[in-house]
């Protein structure tokens, strides 16, 4: 037979984690963020994959999580993945096609995926 006292103290206690693992930001999101920011200031035309910022371009049918255009003319792609995202085919994909981009012109095109330790993949 349940005990209703275990029963809704372990309701409880799930809630409380869930609402913890909802309020806490997700790395990815914060070094996407971070990034696009420290691009802007340095006076990069920068283009995000969160809010606040417009939508980067597509590069070879995917779109990377920023995009900076600097003042000499040379673009940056970047994309952020997390230990279990990067293993994915999509992000096999992704990582294939900014490369061949940017292998396109080595001097005025740079691409870079970094690797979060503890991110979700959520965007905001």
């Amino acid at each position: 037979m349940l005990n209703n006292g275990h029963v809704l103290g372990a309701a409880a206690a799930l809630l409380t984690a869930w609402v913890l693992l909802r309020e806490k930001p997700d790395e990815e999101a914060e070094a996407i963020r971070s990034l696009a920011l420290d691009l802007d200031d340095e006076g990069a035309a920068v283009f995000a994959d969160i809010k606040g910022f417009s939508r980067p371009p597509i590069i070879n049918g995917h779109i990377p999580d920023v995009f900076a255009l600097m003042d000499d003319g040379s673009q940056l792609a970047v994309e952020f993945e997390n230990e279990r995202s990067v293993r994915r085919t999509h992000a096999r994909r992704q990582d294939k096609a900014f490369t061949k981009w940017a292998k396109a012109s080595p001097k005025k095109r740079a691409y870079v995926q970094e690797i979060i330790p503890g991110g979700k993949g959520r965007r905001s």
